[in-house]
């Protein structure tokens, strides 16, 4: 998949990019227990060697990221499909080739896929049916029910908290597939979400820009602990969220996360009981009286 990219589809970067954001506040102390996993902080701002008390439990490393998000989209039928983050666009790949309607959003463009058309027709095909757009995706425009699924895979844990909050609630309305790290213990905090402060690679803005697996613009970013990520789903309107299990890698694997539903269904739009059948055959009255006669009807009797 390397050789000149083709550009169809390819929209110009959206505005201005964003200024590195105010770091985190209202840090926690560690906590510990005798018997957790003693972990190294290499990457934490708060540099302490801490003990497990959160986390996943151990990874199936047979498991691969890509065959889990084909399983899941698999059973599923192919609608439009928003990838925020898509970095190298395999994942917009695979969903493309299953037959997804894909929009790839990413700040860089240096990761995305290229393909030699002449050599490798079908790959080009399947690549001119995606659309790249370069934007960073806090900036990007999400309508509401204009996806019928979005992605934010290996995206989540390098944004702060109010970025986090701001992105998901932008797509809210539509079912949400994502892939994060989770932290293994609580150390810090934000308001009401507990889990670790991270360095983000660089010490400047300009050596961060340039490591393509790094932030955008922030030198620090949340990675929450599982209770919190699922709090703050449910927060920013996705009250169902489903955990894939067993993670694929040590503190990471995927969730699947529900938004409210405010359309009508079945549910909703079924009549009360004893409502049917002409409304007059049901009749309420309190246990321990006669109950009231039945109405003749036509025909009987």
């Amino acid at each position: 998949m390397d050789a000149p990219r083709s550009r169809k589809n390819r929209k110009a970067p959206l505005g201005h990019q964003r200024t590195d954001a105010d770091t985190l506040s209202d840090e926690a102390p560690a906590q510990s227990i005798e018997t957790g996993r003693v972990v190294g902080r290499a990457k934490g701002v708060n540099q302490q060697e801490i003990v497990k008390t959160h986390g996943l439990p151990e990874p199936d490393g047979t498991l691969k990221k890509a065959i889990i998000f084909e399983s899941i989209l698999a059973p599923l039928r192919p609608g439009k499909l928003l990838d925020l983050g898509a970095g190298k666009g395999n994942f917009s790949l695979s969903a493309a080739s299953l037959g997804w309607q894909v929009t790839a959003v990413d700040v860089r463009t240096v990761r995305w896929p290229e393909v030699d058309a002449s050599s490798h027709s079908d790959m080009a095909a399947l690549m001119n049916s995606i659309t790249f757009v370069q934007s960073d995706v806090r900036e990007f425009s999400i309508g509401r029910n204009e996806y019928d699924l979005i992605c934010i895979l290996g995206l989540l844990h390098h944004l702060e908290v109010p970025d986090q909050v701001d992105l998901i609630r932008k797509c809210a309305s539509t079912p949400l597939l994502i892939d994060t790290r989770i932290a293994s213990a609580e150390i810090d905090s934000f308001g009401d979400y507990r889990g670790m402060l991270i360095r983000e690679h660089g010490e400047t803005r300009a050596e961060r820009d340039e490591v393509a697996t790094a932030s955008w613009g922030n030198e620090t970013s949340f990675r929450h602990t599982e209770e919190s990520l699922t709090q703050l789903l449910r927060d920013c309107g996705y009250p169902l969220v489903f955990q894939a299990r067993p993670p694929h890698r040590r503190e990471y694997t995927f969730y699947f996360a529900l938004p409210r539903i405010r359309s009508k269904g079945f549910r909703s739009d079924r009549p009360a009981v004893g409502s049917g059948r002409g409304s007059g055959l049901w009749k309420h009255y309190t246990p321990g009286e006669a109950a009231p006669p039945a109405e003749s009807t036509p025909g009987q009797g």
